[in-house]
């Protein structure tokens, strides 16, 4: 086993294991009678889960990857991960709650209500992780976004586009994840114009033909598009992009194409994945969009960007490219109000939903969907979605829209 694997392996063990400790002794501080009586003991039961589980699903991603064992070793870690993150995060709320109410100088009757309340905090932490995992098993929503901008020209106006990212077919999501989109859209009543696939659809490749299969009963009238993700680059690109080619799919990285609608034109182009890290180096992103974007007529103003990290948004927009679609963070798979939890982290990072940038060219768009897959069995507030965009043509652009 190479030192990158031994990292990866016991990283997330030293993350589970320091939020039990904080949260543990917080715990052990705050509510003495129940840490005797019974906290300690579920700890522990939550240590033995999270290290037993998350050891026999790394082995068993090497000899089992996709079977059943391996997702239920990965079901139960992540559960235990999950609540103990929360736990741990929310202490800074119920940890000095749960010191102050110990204090004997308060009311009998009022310190028993304060403990009791303050204890139901650390409890609903917990349940975050099954709560979670319960909802990772939800069916797909569809999530509709109508963006204006001057690049759309009136004969485009309305073009439709699905987009659909990050399923990861293989143990957790198969490809009736797929018949599900075509149902959303089909009781939508919409047939869209493009349909579009941007990276890490599948880590088992022998679901893929199958899944592309349900899809194709779409018939977009400008076809369907893929680009590749870094879990393409992990599986084997040249495999994707023929089981694509197979499919009647057009695969797109470096570079794009003309299409046409009404008599008016507009370019399709897909950027290539440095297949590391969150965002990827700068550089190598730039590099790829321009790329992307060479071939296009400089007089085309409507540019649609398949773009799996979205800091490609960073290079698409100094390009004017009219909408940038994006997935590889699934959001964090944690959200309120439309945004990542994990936002104000890495704010540049565009980590979910839509974000715009005024161009002289019209306004650009860019939308980073959560995705129709996991990471791990775990999404709160943050469901699997697949999006409809729709482009409409505006002469009266807002001149202070910015990044948002």
């Amino acid at each position: 086993m190479s030192g990158l694997a031994i990292g990866q392996t016991l990283f997330p063990l030293a993350i589970i294991g320091l939020a039990l400790f904080i949260a543990s002794n917080l715990l052990r501080a705050g509510f003495p009678g129940a840490w005797q009586r019974w906290v300690r003991r579920g700890v522990v039961v939550a240590v033995g889960v999270a290290v037993v589980g998350f050891v026999a699903w790394a082995l068993l991603r090497v000899w089992m990857p996709h079977s059943a064992p391996s997702g239920v070793a990965m079901t139960l870690t992540s559960t235990v991960f999950a609540s103990s993150m929360v736990l741990a995060l929310t202490a800074v709320v119920w940890g000095p709650l749960a010191l102050a109410t110990r204090r004997r100088e308060v009311d009998p009757r009022r310190r028993a209500f304060l403990r009791n309340a303050t204890g139901s905090l650390p409890m609903a932490a917990v349940a975050t992780g099954p709560v979670g995992a319960v909802a990772a098993s939800t069916r797909p929503v569809l999530t509709e976004l109508e963006l204006k901008s001057r690049s759309v020209p009136a004969a485009l106006d309305g073009l439709t586009v699905l987009q659909l990212t990050d399923v990861h077919l293989g143990v957790f999501i198969h490809e009736d994840q797929f018949q599900a989109v075509v149902d959303l859209v089909r009781a939508r009543g919409v047939v869209p114009d493009l349909v579009v696939l941007t990276g890490d659809i599948a880590d088992d490749y022998s679901q893929l033909p199958s899944a592309l299969a349900k899809l194709a009963v779409l018939a977009p009238p400008l076809g369907t598009f893929a680009t590749l993700g870094n879990h393409e680059i992990y599986r084997g690109r040249e495999q994707a992009q023929r089981i694509y080619q197979d499919a009647g799919i057009r695969f797109l990285c470096n570079d794009g194409v003309l299409l046409e609608k009404n008599g008016a034109r507009l370019w399709l182009a897909g950027a290539d994945d440095p297949g590391r890290g969150l965002d990827g180096p700068a550089a190598f992103l730039a590099r790829s969009v321009d790329r992307a974007l060479a071939q296009c007529p400089d007089d085309l103003r409507c540019r649609i960007l398949l773009s799996h990290r979205p800091r490609g948004f960073v290079r698409a927009r100094e390009h004017g490219v009219t909408l940038t679609l994006s997935g590889h963070t699934h959001g964090a798979q944690m959200a309120a109000f439309g945004r990542s939890l994990l936002a104000p982290l890495w704010p540049e990072s565009f980590l979910l939903g839509h974000y715009q940038h005024e161009h002289t060219r019209g306004r650009c768009h860019l939308y980073t969907s959560a995705g129709l897959g996991h990471w791990m069995p775990f999404r709160l507030n943050c469901p699997t979605e697949v999006a409809l965009v729709t482009l409409r043509t505006d002469n009266a652009d807002d001149p202070k829209a910015s990044v948002t």
